[in-house]
């Protein structure tokens, strides 16, 4: 907040409407130059430039909602509620949970319920629905969109129901008929030339297509005494690592239960979770591990035998070619580890594979299956895959079948 501030009170037994037809209760602090006019406003703190219209905020005496500066609220419904101030959810590492409500710098929102969520600065949201979750910043809520016990990193594009979801920077499920419930972290393990196996931050470009849901089937009830004392199912969270999802997919969440000191490259290995990695496509059904670059969907399993292990890399290379943009795009000049994306997950990948085939029969791949694959991957560390310092290919990729010259 900048410069001045008026201060409205009410008493206990009154009530204040002002000259713009909003009423006052409890605690009102609007910063000079914001324009509020016919809402309702309880224990509120309004900044500098902000522009409110019809709207209602409520928020709690040590607790009040804070409306940054030059926020933009048309019939919106804002609000702190302590009654559900203590819902969180974690899972493995990643946690989130309910805050006081708090709206960004330059946000923009219209028609919008918020509840106990914080709402980064630019990010702009119609017809939405936002609970007990923290959003990031410039994220595009679309018309019908749900944010549900979740977080959001920066730039992320939401137009369907999220559910107890963690997204990373530059995640995208635009359409209103998908359902996510999932961990799409802006980090990505890999094995960098060395050998050695790393972690690295960037964006998690994630593409839902319409229809797709991350479903729990046959849930199955929390472990108690007896059926009536459980609280509720096991919630199992797919991890996803910049993959791509057809229309009317489903992916079905494993209900595997890491530690919460775990590392992302632990988790990676986990046997028991619902993995879409790097690249990896998606259509009709999936469950378990998909590897990095592999197809699934290709046959009535929805498991490993259903998969087509670097077909990604051996037909598709324009989905790795354009994730990458992506990621390039919102990094700017800084590209930070970006040049170790692709061949550091190969190489990791490559170790998975050649771990599922030493079980010797014990592995839900077939041997011919593992081959093919390994062999794949190997193949792309020929230098095709090789990055500058500036995150661009060595090598140019040409033709309508994008080979690489």
């Amino acid at each position: 907040m900048s410069g001045s501030r008026t201060e409205l009170r009410r008493s206990d037994s009154d009530s204040r409407i002002d000259a713009n037809g909003n009423l006052l209760l409890g605690k009102v602090q609007v910063d000079d130059g914001a324009v509020v006019v016919g809402s309702i406003l309880e224990n509120v703190e309004i900044g500098s430039g902000a522009r409110v219209f019809q709207t209602r905020i409520r928020g709690e005496k040590d607790r009040p909602v804070v409306v940054g500066n030059d926020v933009e609220l048309f019939c919106c419904d804002i609000s702190t509620r302590g009654g559900t101030l203590d819902q969180s959810f974690s899972f493995g590492p990643f946690a989130t949970g309910a805050t006081p409500t708090r709206i960004g710098v330059g946000a923009q929102l219209g028609h919008s319920l918020i509840v106990n969520s914080d709402i980064g600065s630019g990010t702009k949201g119609s017809h939405t629905t936002v609970r007990c979750s923290r959003v990031g910043e410039n994220n595009n809520l679309r018309s019908f969109s749900q944010v549900i016990l979740s977080s959001t990193g920066r730039a992320c594009n939401i137009g369907c129901e999220v559910s107890k979801t963690f997204l990373g920077e530059g995640f995208t499920s635009e359409h209103a008929s998908s359902y996510l419930s999932l961990a799409a972290p802006s980090a990505f393990p890999v094995i960098d030339k060395s050998g050695r196996e790393q972690v690295i931050e960037l964006p998690n470009v994630t593409n839902i297509g319409a229809g797709t849901v991350f479903a729990n089937y046959g849930g199955e009830p929390i472990p108690a005494k007896t059926l009536e004392e459980s609280p509720g199912s096991l919630k199992g969270t797919a991890l996803v690592f910049s993959a791509f999802t057809a229309i009317n997919s489903r992916v079905v969440n494993r209900y595997g239960s890491p530690s919460d000191k775990a590392t992302v490259m632990e988790l990676y290995w986990h046997p028991d979770l619902t993995i879409l990695g790097l690249a990896s496509f998606v259509e009709n059904k999936a469950t378990g591990r998909v590897p990095a670059f592999a197809y699934a969907g290709s046959s009535d399993s929805a498991g490993a035998r259903g998969q087509r292990l670097g077909w990604v890399l051996e037909h598709k290379p324009g989905i790795v070619l354009a994730m990458v943009k992506k990621m390039r795009g919102l990094m700017g000049k800084d590209v930070g580890s970006l040049p170790e994306l692709v061949e550091g997950t190969i190489r990791l990948e490559i170790e998975v594979l050649d771990a599922e085939a030493r079980k010797k029969g014990r592995s839900p791949y077939s041997e011919d299956q593992l081959h093919a694959g390994i062999e794949i991957l190997k193949e792309n560390l020929d230098g095709r895959w090789t990055m500058n310092e500036s995150g661009h290919w060595l090598h140019s990729w040409t033709g309508s079948d994008l080979e690489w010259r």
